[in-house]
């Protein structure tokens, strides 16, 4: 009920709870009532059906005594004028039938079955029934009996005519107090109502000068004085906070642009850093090569100079000379081979590299350019004995930015080679999946690491959220993939993570289209 009426203005509820108790006190009064006139009106009816029954038998007295039947019927038709006698029949004193009058020739009754009062005591009805039984006694002596029986129906037709009486009347009061509910409701709410319209002005136009005004003592004006004072006081707290968070709004800008600048900053350390590490890679990489190239140089050099002694000398033989010439062009492949080897890893890294650094959109083989992404890791691999599975067709055609790509894949690598497989000694494993699929291209990324702790999986994405922070982790790898992903090739990024058992991240990366000129589309 008060969830229900907290719904409405107190207008409303005013009036709804005046009107519910007058009608609970009208409905109480009126059922009290109806109750009370029934009740009278039964005892009424009863007193007055004895009373005409005393008279009845006293008019029966004299016909009784002198065994006059025709002056007792000629009595008892008198009482044809009152509608409401049923039956009334007289026995003499041995109790045999006498006379009677009986206009509704209803069954006579048996002396011996006599019983006074109201049948089955049902007296509130339209078929009330009331029967009266009377010895007839005449100094000392018995005369007879007489019995009455007469239709209560008086009795429910008088309280219904009542209650029609004083429901009009409880209708017709209520319908005044609505009418006076309604007017008081105006005096005494009206000065709340307005005091409410301008609280809600005051809150929604944030016009803290606004003054109410209230003419009188009472608790209304109290009420009003009191939003006066907090207006006031309102007024001035918020022209000092304007100020104060105007000021505060300037230091959060400042310190805003020197946390963007440092972040920019940490990301182009991120990049250099994710660069050194090319570099690192390609280094161990070539210097195998040019070791072998810089042994090949040395076994020509000193085969050359035997042969040159042994020709200075007079003593070449043509075995020794076969010999010696067998050695330097042995030497001399696996030289021009390491060299080659080397300038292809100068090759590659050098495209990497520019890629990074300028990241132009071109056409290019996925598949081949991850080959060659991973090539410059192929030392740190082997040192931490994890293996790289790619998935994927043959060749992968794309038109994208390459170096966006280099840069995502060695984020993973670093990322998984710092973080995946703490504490694995063997069985450590990377697959990358490519999917070209109709409308979007699909790259998969997972390990079989060690999984992402559940705290920091939800805010992987985020910049700083790292678990190495005092190993060497910065925690933006994984934001600086996000940012390519999402703003640079438009695309989504999913990750997906079990304690034990690894992680993946899904990459789903729209195909760049170009026209004519170049630009894409």
């Amino acid at each position: 009920m008060q969830r229900l009426l907290s719904n409405y203005s107190i207008s409303k509820q005013f009036t709804v709870l005046v009107m519910g108790l007058g009608l609970i006190i009208s409905l109480s009064s009126l059922l009290y009532s109806l109750i009370t006139m029934a009740y009278h009106e039964k005892e009424r009816f009863i007193a007055e059906t004895a009373m005409e029954t005393k008279l009845i038998a006293d008019f029966a007295t004299s016909p009784l005594a002198f065994l006059d039947t025709a002056g007792a019927m000629e009595n008892l038709a008198i009482l044809s004028s009152h509608k409401s006698i049923e039956q009334v029949v007289l026995f003499d004193s041995n109790g045999k039938f006498f006379a009677q009058y009986n206009p509704h020739h209803l069954s006579q009754p048996k002396l011996a079955q006599f019983q006074s009062g109201f049948v089955n005591n049902q007296w509130f009805s339209r078929s009330a029934t009331y029967r009266l039984y009377l010895p007839i006694v005449y100094k000392g002596d018995n005369l007879g009996y007489l019995y009455l029986q007469k239709n209560g129906a008086d009795i429910f037709i008088y309280s219904e005519k009542a209650l029609l009486t004083l429901t009009i009347f409880s209708f017709l009061l209520m319908g005044i107090v609505l009418m006076i509910v309604i007017q008081m409701s105006h005096i005494i709410l009206q000065p709340i109502l307005s005091l409410v319209e301008k609280t809600q002005f005051v809150a929604r136009e944030r016009d803290y000068e606004l003054r109410v005004d209230y003419e009188g003592s009472n608790e209304i004006a109290k009420l009003y004085n009191a939003l006066n004072l907090l207006l006031e006081e309102t007024q001035d707290l918020t022209e000092g906070l304007e100020q104060r968070v105007s000021q505060r709004t300037k230091e959060l800008q400042d310190s805003l642009e020197n946390l963007t600048l440092a972040q920019g900053q940490l990301i182009e350390s991120e990049k250099m850093a994710a660069l050194g590490n090319l570099v690192s890679g390609v280094a161990h990489e070539v210097n195998t090569p040019l070791g072998n190239a810089l042994t090949g140089g040395s076994i020509i050099l000193r085969e050359s100079k035997l042969i040159q002694d042994l020709l200075d000398e007079g003593s070449l033989k043509r075995s020794v000379m076969d010999e010696k010439l067998g050695i330097i062009i042995q030497s001399a492949a696996l030289m021009i081979k390491s060299l080659t080897h080397a300038a292809d890893l100068v090759k590659n890294f050098k495209r990497i590299s520019v890629d990074q650094s300028i990241d132009d959109l071109r056409d290019f083989d996925l598949r081949l350019y991850l080959d060659t992404v991973i090539q410059t890791y192929h030392n740190k691999l082997k040192h931490q004995k994890v293996n790289i599975e790619i998935i994927s067709d043959t060749i992968v055609p794309i038109y994208s930015y390459p170096g966006s790509f280099a840069q995502i894949f060695n984020n993973f690598i670093n990322n998984a080679l710092l973080h995946a497989f703490e504490g694995m000694e063997e069985g450590a494993k990377i697959t990358i999946e490519l999917q070209h699929r109709e409308e979007y291209l699909m790259v998969r990324f997972t390990d079989n690491g060690i999984g992402v702790n559940e705290k920091i999986l939800p805010n992987i994405i985020e910049p700083f959220v790292t678990s190495k922070r005092n190993a060497g982790g910065t925690g933006l790898g994984m934001n600086i993939i996000y940012n390519i992903v999402t703003q640079k090739l438009k695309g989504t990024i999913h990750v997906a993570s079990q304690i034990g058992k690894g992680t993946t991240f899904k990459l789903r990366l729209p195909y760049l289209e170009k026209t004519d000129n170049g630009e894409v589309i």
